[in-house]
Order: C-alpha cells, then sequence, then structure tokens
C-alpha cells in the first residue's frame, strides 16, 4: 500500500458556525424580519454592509439576488451583539470569526449589565439604553455629590428627563479611580474638549465627498469614523507613554 493510499484524506473545516443549515434559501428581506425581532434597527443596508465586510458571504442567484442560509443568520446574530453587548469594531468581530472558523473559542468580553434599584439584573445592557442617576450610581459604587462633580466637569451630562447614556458606566468608573488617585473631576474638562475636537476632526474627514447620510453609506462612515477614531487613542496612548518614561 502507498504513502498516498493510506493517507487520510485532509477535510476543510465549514466555516462557523458548524452543524447549521447552510442551505442558501431566505432572501435578504426575510433576514432582517428574522433579526428585528432581537435588533430592532436592524436594516437591508446594515446587512449588506455587514457582507461588504466579510461577515457573511450569502449566495448570489443567476438574476443576481443574494440568498442567505441559517448559518449566515448566525453569523450576522454574533456580529450585531458583538457590536451592541461589547462595543467591537468590525475588525475586532472579523478576528473572533476568524478563531471561530478555525476551531478556536472566541473570547469576546461582556459588559456590565444594568442594575435596577432593588438591585436585580436585567436584560444585557446595549450601546442604545440609558440609566438614571440612581443605577449610575449603584454600578459604580461613586455618591451623589461625586456624580454631581463628574457632571459639573461636563464629562457625563444626562437628558432632559435626567437619564445618562450608557456609555456613562465606563466614563464614571475611570473618573472614579483617578478621583481615589487625587485627581478630581474638575482636572479632566479638558479630555472632554480634546475627545470633542478629535471627534470634529474625524467627522471633517470622513464628509468629504459624502453624498448622503442614509443606508449602506453611512454603515461604512460610523465603521470609518470608529476605526480613526481607534488610531487616535492609540496615538495618544503612546505619546502618553513616552512623557511618562520622560519623568523616571
Amino acid at each position: 500500500m502507498t504513502i498516498e493510499a493510506a493517507a487520510s484524506p485532509v477535510h476543510e473545516p465549514h466555516p462557523w458556525p458548524r452543524g447549521v443549515d447552510r442551505t442558501p434559501s431566505m432572501s435578504i428581506g426575510a433576514v432582517v424580519e428574522r433579526l428585528r425581532q432581537e435588533f430592532p434597527a436592524i436594516t437591508t443596508s446594515k446587512v449588506r454592509f455587514l457582507e461588504e465586510r466579510g461577515i457573511v458571504a450569502p449566495v448570489r442567484t443567476a438574476t443576481g439576488y443574494r440568498k442567505f442560509s441559517e448559518a449566515d443568520v448566525e453569523r450576522l446574530r454574533f456580529c450585531l451583539s458583538a457590536q451592541r453587548d461589547s462595543y467591537l469594531p468590525i475588525r475586532a468581530i472579523l478576528d473572533e470569526l476568524s478563531a471561530l472558523d478555525a476551531g478556536h473559542e472566541a473570547e469576546i468580553t461582556p459588559t456590565a449589565r444594568v442594575v435596577v434599584s432593588d438591585g436585580e439584573l436585567v436584560a444585557p445592557a446595549r450601546s442604545d439604553m440609558t440609566v438614571t442617576g440612581r443605577e449610575l450610581r449603584d454600578l459604580t459604587g461613586i455618591s451623589r455629590e461625586e456624580l454631581d462633580a463628574i457632571v459639573s466637569a461636563g464629562l457625563v451630562t444626562p437628558d432632559a428627563a435626567g437619564y445618562f447614556p450608557h456609555g456613562s458606566i465606563r466614563i464614571v468608573q475611570a473618573v472614579g479611580a483617578l478621583r481615589r488617585e487625587g485627581i478630581a473631576p474638575r482636572n479632566l474638562r479638558y479630555l472632554k474638549m480634546t475627545a470633542q475636537r478629535h471627534a470634529d476632526l474625524i467627522d471633517q474627514v470622513t464628509s468629504r465627498g459624502r453624498m448622503d447620510r442614509s443606508g449602506a453609506d453611512a454603515e461604512r462612515r460610523h465603521a470609518k469614523n470608529s476605526e480613526i477614531a481607534e488610531i487616535i487613542a492609540d496615538l495618544a496612548t503612546t505619546l502618553l507613554r513616552g512623557e511618562i518614561e520622560q519623568l523616571s
């Protein structure tokens, strides 16, 4: 028996998820309807954008129509959940999916969960959720006076009804940690102003030549905004580390 005859055939594993029907049977409209209950903001433009970024690769019919499978829906659900619950950019989600495709486990860090006033946990927090001042204090362990100081410094801002954006949780946690190191919230005002200037700069860059603010164009612009913001944040961190090294 030759070596070739004795060798077992090597089969490439199917992309994740395995064991899920891969028959291309759903239109893009049907996919949106499947996902809308869990992700109310989902649109056909969003699905097309995620296809462009490589999250899914639906089959095209002879007439050019997209056909999605149950496996495609699961990959879209994975991506949308990672964006909603863990604030992951597309690049990081693609890395996670590549790991899953290769048979590894994905490691997505869950975000904090909202705690109601009686301390009972509810559904995982989403980026579009808001929290009350009481919930914000409960989640971060700060006092009313400390929260008032953070608001006065302009680092977080409630809406007209007194609700804070969900992202305020991370901001307050960070500000609280710095306060314990002796850095008062009022000394951090410049960080908010710097963030606003960076956001204005990014908007100027990505606004050039755009025709509208809807559909796939909006999704692409949002992704590009996030990518540029990551680069700026990494640059700021590197510059700060360089300055700290000069202090030693």
